[in-house]
C-alpha cells in the first residue's frame, strides 16, 4: 500500500463500508436520532429472535441484510451460524441469502478490528460465501453491497486474480466510491508477480480525468504516480513529481518520504555498482538528513514517521551503523507491533542477527512478527516486493543449511508459517527434516560417527519429514505437483522404515500420477510389501509394472525384484526365468548393479534348486539296486544343478570381488562343489558302476570338487580375517566367517587329510571357545583322531567337549539349535554316548 495512506483505514466505523460521510449539525442530529431508533430496531429484532415467537427464517435473513446495509455484523453473523445447519437442503435462493449475510457479516467484523485472530483466512472464507451469492445472484436490492464488500474481501486476503474483475464490477455498480476502489486496483496492478505498470498508469490517468477533482485531489493523484514510477525504478519521474509538492499541502510529508526513499535508492545503487557491501555516499547521507526531519517534525502523521523511521533504519544498516540499525528495527516492532513496518523492520532485524552468529535472536525476531501478522499488519510493497521479500526469507533458511545447522533451520521454516504461504512454509518443513535426516544417516555411517547426546535419530527426521510433506499434499491436493509431494512422502516414510504409511502415499501417488511416471510408484509399493513380507501383495504391483512397461528401465530391477518375491514364494522356475531375462535378453551390461545383483541372485538360486533336488533323492534311506531308480537321475540333477550354481557364484565372485556381497556367493560356491562331489562318491559306493576305470574316474572327480571346495573356503576366509582387521564384522559376516572355518575343515576330512582337518577343527574350536560352535568343532577334532588311531586323545577331547558344554554361559542356550545339530541336553546325552563308544 502507499506511503502515508491506507485504503480502509482501521478507524473507520464499519457502516462506512456501505455508506457516504455526512457532515454538519443536521447530519449529527440525524446520527443520533438514527442511533436511537436503531437501538430500539435493534432490541425488538433480538426480542423477534430471542423471544417465544421467532422470525421466520427468511425474514431473520432480510433483517440481517438491511443491518448489513447499515454496517452491523453481530446480529447478522449469529444468523447465519443459526441458519448454517442443514441449509445444503433449503433452495438456492435461501443458500445466496444466507452466504450473502455470513460473507458480509465476516467482511464488516474484520474491517472493524484488523487485529482479529486469522483474520486472513477468515477472510478468504467471507470471500468464498460472497462469490456464491454472486454467482447465483446478490440478494434484491444488495448487489451494490454484496459486489464492493467481495471486492473488498478479495483484495485485502491478496487473491489478486479474483480482486481485478471484482473491482472493475464494484467500480461501475458503486461510482460514489470510486477513489478507493482505483486506489486498489493501482495495488493491485503492482502486485502482480510481474507488476503491470501501463495498466497502473492507465488507472491513474482516468482518475485525473475525473471531473470536480479538488487540487489536493490532483496533488494526492499525482502523489500515487510517483509512488509508480518509483516502482518502475524511473527515479527521475518521481522525484520530479515530489519536488512540486508545496509545503502547505497535507501530503507535503507523504512526498518529502518518498524523497528519502528515492534518496535511498539511489545511494544503494551506487553502492552495487562499486561492489561494496556497506559504505556511504551523498544520496544516503542526504536520504538520512530527509528522514531525520521528518522524525523530529511534531506535524507528521504518526505512519509517515513510522515509515520514516524504516527507512532510517535501512540506511543506516547500509552504511555499517549495524547497532543504530539493530535499535531502530527493533523499537519500531515493540512500539508498533502489528503494523506493515514491523513486519519489514523484523526481516532486516533476523538478517543481522543471523550475520552475527546469533540464530536464536533471528529465530525469536521472526516467530514475534509472524504472531503479530494479523490483516492490519500485511506486509506492503512500498518497503519491498512480496518476492523479493520471499526470497530473503529463503536466503536465511539456505545459511542455516549450509551450516548444517538443522535443528535451527526447522525451527526457522515453523516461524515462517504466516510470513509466507502455507504451502512454501509446509514445503521448507519438510525439506529442512529431510536434509537433516540425511545428515544424520551420514554421520552414523561413518567409522567413528557419533550422534551428539539426544540429537534425534535419523528415522525420528525422516518421519517428521514425511509427516511435513502429507500435510503439505493437502494443501496442493488440485495442484499439477501433487503428485511429487506424494512420493516424497512415501519415500520419507520408506526411510522413516513406516511402511504401511509409506504404501498408502505411494497409492495416492498412483492415482494422480502421469502414466509415465506410473513404474517408480509400482516398484516402490512392490518393494515395499516385499519388504514387510507381504508377497501376495508385493506380486501384483511389480506384475503390472512388467506386463504395461517391458520397455521401461525399471523393468530390470523389476524382474530382479519379482523373482526375488518368486523365490520367497517357492515358485524357483519363474525365479529363474526373471535373473535369466536380465543376464541374457536385455540391454544390461555386467558393470550395472543390477546385472550383478541379478547373476548373484541366480547362483544362490541354482544352489536352492540342486539342494531340493538332492534332498529328493536323498530323503529315502533304502540302497539303490539299478540304474533305473529314479533318485540315480534326480541325484544327476542335483549335480548339474550344484556345478551350474557353483559355476554362477564363482562367475559372480571373479566379477565383483570387491563388492561384500561376493562373501556370501563365495561361501555358496563352496558348498555347491561340496554338494556336488557327492555325486561321483555315491555312485562309487552305491556299486552301480562296475568298471574300475570309471571308479577311480568318478573318485578323482569328487577329490578334485573337494579341493576346489577347499580352495574357495580357504580364499573366503582370508577376506573375512584381512576384512576383520580393518573393522568390525556384521553378524551376517561373522557367520560367514565362522562357515568358512568349517566348511574348510569339513573337505580336509572328506579328502582324508585327517592331520590337517585336525588343525582346522582346533582352530575353529579356539575361535570360538564357549559357544556352541564348539562342540562342533571339538567332536570332529576326536573323529579325525579315531581315523589317525589315537583313541585315547579321542576320549580325552570329548572330555574336554563336556568341560566346554558346561562353561557355555545360558544365555547361549537359544544358539544351539541355530548353530549346532543339538541343544543343550542334546550335546550332554550325545558327548556321553560318544565317550562310552
Amino acid at each position: 500500500m502507499f506511503s502515508g495512506f491506507r485504503v480502509l483505514k482501521r478507524d473507520q466505523q464499519p457502516s462506512q463500508l456501505v455508506r457516504k460521510q455526512r457532515g454538519g449539525r443536521i447530519l449529527l442530529l440525524l446520527i443520533i436520532g438514527g442511533a436511537v431508533i436503531g437501538l430500539v430496531t435493534t432490541l425488538g429484532v433480538v426480542f423477534l429472535l430471542m423471544g417465544s415467537r421467532p422470525l421466520p427464517p427468511e425474514e431473520q435473513l432480510e433483517v440481517s441484510c438491511r443491518m448489513i446495509e447499515e454496517g452491523r455484523w453481530d446480529i447478522p453473523m449469529a444468523v447465519g451460524e443459526s441458519l448454517s445447519l442443514g441449509s445444503e437442503e433449503q433452495a438456492l435462493d435461501f443458500q445466496s441469502r444466507l452466504a450473502f449475510v455470513q460473507g458480509s457479516a465476516r467482511v464488516l467484523q474484520i474491517n472493524e478490528n484488523r487485529e482479529y485472530p486469522d483474520a486472513q483466512a477468515l477472510l478468504t472464507k467471507a470471500s468464498e460465501k460472497l462469490a456464491f451469492s454472486d454467482k447465483v445472484g446478490f440478494p434484491l436490492g444488495y448487489r451494490e453491497t454484496g459486489s464492493y464488500l467481495l471486492a473488498w474481501a478479495y483484495f485485502h486476503s491478496r487473491q489478486w486474480n479474483a480482486a481485478m474483475p471484482a473491482l472493475e464490477k464494484a467500480l461501475t455498480l458503486c461510482p460514489e466510491r470510486r477513489q478507493e476502489i482505483m486506489e486498489m486496483m493501482i495495488q493491485v496492478h503492482l502486485n502482480k508477480t510481474s507488476p503491470d505498470f501501463v495498466k497502473a498508469h492507465e488507472t491513474l490517468e482516468a482518475w485525473l480525468k475525473q471531473p470536480s477533482l479538488s487540487t489536493e485531489a490532483k496533488r494526492y493523484v499525482e502523489l500515487l504516480k510517483a509512488e509508480v514510477f518509483f516502482r518502475e525504478e524511473r527515479l527521475d519521474d518521481s522525484k520530479a513529481i515530489v519536488s512540486t509538492i508545496p509545503k502547505q499541502s497535507p501530503h507535503y510529508h507523504a512526498a518529502q518520504l518518498l524523497n528519502g526513499r528515492i534518496l535511498l535508492n539511489i545511494g544503494n545503487k551506487i553502492l552495487d555498482d562499486e561492489g561494496r557491501a556497506i559504505g556511504t555516499n551523498t544520496q544516503l547521507e542526504e536520504a538520512l538528513e530527509v528522514l531525520r526531519i521528518l522524525l523530529l517534525s511534531a506535524d507528521v502523521p504518526a505512519n509517515v514517521k513510522r515509515q520514516a523511521s524504516y527507512f532510517s533504519g535501512r540506511a543506516m544498516r547500509r552504511t555499517g551503523r549495524l547497532r543504530e540499525a539493530l535499535s531502530t528495527f527493533t523499537a519500531i516492532r515493540q512500539r508498533s507491533p502489528k503494523s506493515p513496518e514491523a513486519i519489514a523492520s523484523g526481516i532486516e532485524e533476523a538478517e543481522i542477527l543471523l550475520n552475527s552468529k546469533n540464530p536464536n535472536g533471528a529465530i525469536k525476531t521472526l516467530e514475534t512478527v509472524a504472531r503479530d501478522c494479523t490483516l492490519s499488519g500485511e506486509f506492503e510493497q512500498q518497503y519491498i516486493t512480496r518476492q523479493v521479500y520471499q526470497t530473503r526469507l529463503f536466503a536465511m533458511t539456505d545459511m542455516l543449511r549450509k551450516q548444517k545447522d538443522f535443528e535451527n533451520l526447522v525451527r526457522m521454516a515453523e516461524a515462517m508459517e504466516k510470513l509466507i504461504s502455507p504451502s512454501d512454509a509446509k514445503r521448507m518443513q519438510a525439506e529442512a527434516y529431510r536434509d537433516w535426516a540425511i545428515d544424520l544417516q551420514a554421520r552414523m555411517d561413518r567409522p567413528v560417527g557419533l550422534l551428539k547426546p539426544l540429537e534425534r535419530m535419523p528415522k525420528e527426521a525422516w518421519k517428521m519429514a514425511g509427516e511435513k510433506y502429507a500435510e503439505l499434499a493437502q494443501l496442493e491436493l488440485i495442484s499439477a505437483i501433487y503428485p511429487d509431494i506424494a512420493w516424497e512422502a512415501a519415500g520419507a516414510y520408506r526411510n522413516a522404515e513406516l511402511l504401511d504409511d509409506s504404501n498408502e502415499w505411494l497409492r495416492r501417488f498412483l492415482r494422480s500420477a502421469r502414466r509415465e511416471l506410473q513404474p517408480t510408484g509400482l516398484y516402490q509399493l512392490a518393494g515395499n510389501h516385499f519388504d514387510l513380507g507381504e508377497l501376495d501383495k508385493a506380486i501384483y504391483p511389480v506384475e503390472a509394472l512388467l506386463r504395461d512397461y517391458p520397455e521401461h528401465p525399471l523393468s530390470y530391477p523389476g524382474r530382479l525384484l519379482a523373482a526375488r518375491i518368486y523365490g520367497e514364494r517357492d515358485q524357483l522356475d519363474k525365479s529363474s526365468e526373471l535373473l535369466t531375462q536380465n543376464l541374457y535378453d536385455g540391454d544390461l551390461s555386467p558393470e550395472s548393479d543390477v546385472w550383478r545383483e541379478s547373476l548373484l541372485e541366480l547362483g544362490k538360486l541354482l544352489y536352492r534348486e540342486a539342494d531340493i533336488t538332492h534332498l529328493k533323492a536323498t530323503s529315502q534311506g533304502s540302497d539303490w539296486t539299478d540304474q533305473a531308480d529314479p533318485r540315480v537321475k534326480i541325484l544327476k540333477d542335483s549335480f548339474e544343478q550344484m556345478m551350474e550354481s557353483a559355476d554362477r557364484l564363482r562367475e559372480s565372485v571373479r566379477r565383483y570381488r570387491d563388492d561384500s556381497r561376493s562373501l556370501q556367493s563365495q561361501y555358496l560356491a563352496g558348498r555347491a562343489l561340496m554338494q556336488a562331489a557327492k555325486w561321483p562318491e555315491t555312485m562309487v559306493d552305491s556299486g552301480l558302476v562296475t568298471l574300475e576305470s570309471q571308479r577311480r574316474q568318478l573318485s578323482q572327480q569328487g577329490r578334485d570338487l573337494l579341493q576346489s571346495a577347499l580352495d574357495e573356503f580357504q580364499d573366503l576366509r582370508f577376506r573375512l580375517n584381512e576384512m576383520q582387521e580393518r573393522e568390525s564384522l556384521s553378524v551376517l559376516h561373522m557367520g560367514l566367517l565362522r562357515s568358512a572355518f568349517f566348511g574348510e575343515a569339513d573337505c580336509l576330512f572328506m579328502l582324508e587329510r585327517f592331520d590337517e582337518a585336525l588343525t582346522a577343527y582346533r582352530s575353529a574350536a579356539s575361535r570360538f571357545l564357549n559357544r556352541p560352535e564348539a562342540l562342533e568343532a571339538l567332536t570332529q577334532v576326536a573323529r579325525c583322531q579315531y581315523k589317525l588311531n589315537r583313541p585315547d586323545e579321542a576320549k580325552r577331547t570329548l572330555a574336554q567337549a563336556e568341560q566346554v558344554l558346561q562353561r557355555i554361559p545360558a544365555e547361549h542356550d537359544p544358539e544351539f539349535p541355530r548353530r549346532t545339530r543339538y541343544d543343550r541336553q542334546q550335546w550332554k546325552a550325545a558327548l556321553a554316548w560318544l565317550k562310552a563308544w
